[in-house]
């Protein structure tokens, strides 16, 4: 029997609408606090394709890289949300 590698549909509604969230927090709250929480959540998505079986979250390469891609990116996105507030230079 084939596995299968991608995850159910709920998966990714699941993703849609958690990206919709961060950017109404972003509106109604702080650019800054939405971009703490994509980074945390780029750190949550590691850990998944780290640990969880195959078909539980996207495969994109290998593990080894997938884990490392979220996890540079999640430094950089935590690293620059600091900058997200700041108002623009006239």
């Amino acid at each position: 029997m084939p596995q299968n590698h991608f995850p159910k549909k709920r998966y990714y509604l699941a993703i849609v609408l958690w990206t919709l969230a961060l950017v109404a927090g972003a509106f109604l709250w702080s650019a800054q606090l939405a971009t703490y929480a994509i980074g945390v959540t780029l750190v949550v998505m590691a850990g998944a394709r780290a640990f969880l079986p195959e078909g539980k979250v996207p495969v994109i390469r290998s593990r080894k890289v997938d884990v490392a891609t979220y996890l540079i990116l999640a430094l950089a996105v935590l690293l620059l949300a600091s900058w997200a507030a700041t108002p623009a230079v006239s």
